[in-house]
């Protein structure tokens, strides 16, 4: 009989460490995948940050080549060319008078 109470009892205690080892293990595995989504739910949000921003980024350079073609194109008309050929270079037709008044 006390072999098998002390055999019961050994299979028992063996049984009961077992079990806290496959509970700790599974506590552990829980922790670090939570560990795991924080970190990556982390980086997401850092990841869409820096989206917006490149983005805005995107947004406000695109305005900026816009200003620039319009000015480019309105500045290499054979118009414009004249206009400001005659008021910053004084350039004269054949036939016109040049006055500088001062």
């Amino acid at each position: 009989k006390d072999k098998k109470k002390g055999g019961k009892s050994l299979k028992q205690s063996q049984l009961n460490r077992l079990i806290k080892t496959i509970t700790v293990c599974a506590t552990l595995f829980v922790v670090l995948l939570v560990g795991i989504i924080i970190g990556q739910y982390i980086k997401m949000h850092q990841l869409n940050s820096s989206l917006e921003e490149l983005q805005s980024n995107i947004d406000k350079y695109s305005a900026q080549r816009y200003t620039v073609q319009n000015n480019l194109e309105n500045h290499t008309t054979a118009l414009y060319i004249e206009e400001y050929a005659r008021n910053e270079l004084n350039k004269i037709e054949e036939g016109e008078v040049f006055f500088d008044v001062k």
